[in-house]
């Protein structure tokens, strides 16, 4: 973002509006401009979503949006993931990722790493093991000048997967900290320069 983006929605720099962490934790509450401050805690849908999959695992209203019509037109961007729903079988917790928009370089790739984390952490907090990440994609995009980074990287060849190491003590999903996550086997071909196209 910056301050001349933002300023032109209302916005102080560093903020985007009511986006992603506004509606998961603070859903229906109004946020004034330009500090962010909200006039009510709003609906917690990641707390109901826990507490939803431990009392009813294999309820069918887990799930979890982002995008609120009421709420997009003030937006620094209009939500591109967020809304997913989970789904529980065999004691195995699975998150459907449902993604209006997504930068296949830029993106997408962080997209996957983090509500794959999100699978885990949900179940660690809920006594669950960790399931499957299914991710739909409605709008994926390369962009023209994304392109020769693209082709260099579908030149590369693929590496091991790493793991996944988390703090077995974290039974809250808000107490997580970056100290709680270690990247096991995490190796690199060197970085790829992707321009951002916002």
């Amino acid at each position: 973002d910056t301050p001349d983006t933002n300023q032109s929605i209302g916005w102080a720099p560093g903020q985007l509006g009511p986006i992603y962490g506004k509606q998961w934790r603070h859903w229906r509450a109004t946020m004034s401009r330009p500090d962010g401050t909200l006039d009510s805690p709003g609906f917690d849908q990641i707390t109901n979503l826990v507490e939803g999959i431990k009392s009813a695992p294999h309820s069918k209203r887990l799930f979890v949006s982002s995008y609120d019509p009421q709420d997009a037109k003030d937006c620094f961007v209009t939500t591109c993931h967020g809304t997913f729903f989970v789904s529980v079988f065999d004691d195995r917790l699975n998150l459907h990722q449902i993604q209006r928009s997504g930068d296949v370089p830029v993106g997408i790739p962080y997209n996957i790493a983090s509500y794959s984390l999100l699978i885990y952490m949900l179940a660690q907090v809920t006594g669950l093991q960790p399931g499957t990440l299914y991710h739909t994609i409605s709008d994926a995009h390369v962009y023209g000048n994304q392109v020769p980074a693209m082709r260099s990287l579908l030149e590369r060849e693929p590496l091991p997967y790493p793991s996944v190491r988390i703090n077995p003590d974290v039974k809250d999903i808000f107490a997580f900290t970056v100290e709680d996550f270690e990247l096991v086997g995490y190796e690199h071909q060197g970085p790829l320069d992707v321009p951002v196209a916002v």
